[in-house]
């Protein structure tokens, strides 16, 4: 990786606002990368690298400041491809999860959901909504 991209990562790390927050620099490719990207639920198979900022705190006293802390300069951000990892979203909208997912991945998924969960009980998470949209308690 060029310094353009490791050097906003390495300022990022001291400036950490708890002990318990760290930033995540992943080598991809290789036999990752062999795998079809419809294959499994994780489909950006393709990328090179994957980044993840992560702000925890022992308590919930200025956990805001933290997660504000959590994108980190724009400047990381600037040499993706606006694709992410649905399971380091601490943000679980339907919006983020939709744009982890390759349409045909996305699409087995809801199949999955219908047979398994039509319902929609297990919903608390990066939730793939069933066909019928809505759940028996109407969410």
């Amino acid at each position: 990786m060029s310094d353009a991209v490791l050097d906003p990562l390495l300022r990022l790390h001291p400036t950490t606002p708890t002990p318990f927050s760290e930033p995540h620099l992943h080598q991809l490719g290789g036999a990752f990368a062999r795998v079809p990207a419809d294959a499994a639920a994780f489909g950006r198979r393709d990328a090179s690298a994957l980044c993840d900022v992560i702000a925890r705190s022992p308590t919930a006293a200025g956990f805001e400041g933290h997660a504000a802390w959590a994108p980190g300069p724009p400047e990381i951000t600037a040499h993706g491809d606006g694709g992410l990892y649905v399971d380091f979203t601490g943000d679980a909208g339907e919006d983020k999860v939709r744009a982890a997912c390759p349409d045909a991945v996305h699409r087995r998924l809801v199949e999955v959901k219908d047979a398994y969960d039509p319902a929609n009980m297990f919903r608390l998470n990066q939730n793939i909504r069933p066909s019928a949209g809505l759940t028996a308690t109407g969410r």
